[in-house]
């Protein structure tokens, strides 16, 4: 599932990413989430995936919409700027194995500056050299039945996914990390994270802290 949104420059390469796999995926759902640029040309040009145009409404109503038209019993995510590596499924659909198909698999995951990103905006941001641990949507794959336990919907924008992975943590849904990278992640200056700045910032304590007063009141 694809959340998209003003994704003309980037949209195609992700899909592309999905189509290539190893080991292909049994539908890819693309959710144009009411762009007002070249996005919903780009994916009405693509072939072997389905495309749902919707208003925009934010991200996790994307994934819902997308959530909805699934009929997979694994789903995985990508975002419409991000690419996974060739062996993603593969890697992560042979350790899902050893899980009786039920449960959380993230793989690492590594940062790239994109090719037309803004000189000056590059020099004031900085990237990991290394890969790190891919608790992000677009490095993960779980079990259709896992992910109705815990709903995508949330009101944050920008930490959304921290919502819903702390509340599968809670929910007791067994988590893995594989050590290999399955999925890169573009950072081309227009980022959500970038672009909200402090406000993002402020997004992640109130998570956390929402987290905290659902432990102490179900005690």
């Amino acid at each position: 599932i694809v959340p998209a949104h003003n994704a003309e420059k980037y949209i195609a390469e992700a899909v592309d990413s999905i189509l290539s796999q190893s080991l292909a995926p049994t539908e890819v759902i693309v959710v144009n989430d009411g762009s007002t640029d070249g996005t919903a040309d780009v994916l009405n040009a693509m072939t072997g995936i389905k495309v749902v145009h919707q208003p925009n409404r934010g991200i996790s109503h994307a994934l819902n919409t997308g959530l909805a038209q699934a009929t997979s019993d694994l789903i995985a995510f990508l975002d419409a700027d991000d690419l996974w590596l060739a062996d993603k499924l593969l890697m992560q659909m042979a350790e899902m194995k050893t899980m009786n198909y039920s449960g959380i698999i993230f793989g690492q995951i590594e940062q790239f500056f994109s090719h037309d990103i803004d000189p000056l905006v590059k020099s004031t941001l900085e990237i990991p050299k290394l890969q790190m641990a891919g608790i992000h949507r677009s490095a993960m794959l779980i079990d259709r039945a896992s992910l109705d336990r815990v709903s995508l919907l949330t009101d944050q924008v920008s930490a959304e996914f921290l919502d819903w992975y702390l509340r599968a943590k809670e929910a007791g849904i067994p988590v893995k990390v594989i050590d290999q990278i399955v999925a890169r992640r573009r950072i081309h200056g227009n980022n959500i994270t970038i672009n909200r700045g402090k406000k993002h910032l402020e997004e992640f304590p109130q998570v956390i802290k929402q987290a905290l007063d659902r432990r102490r009141a179900a005690r």
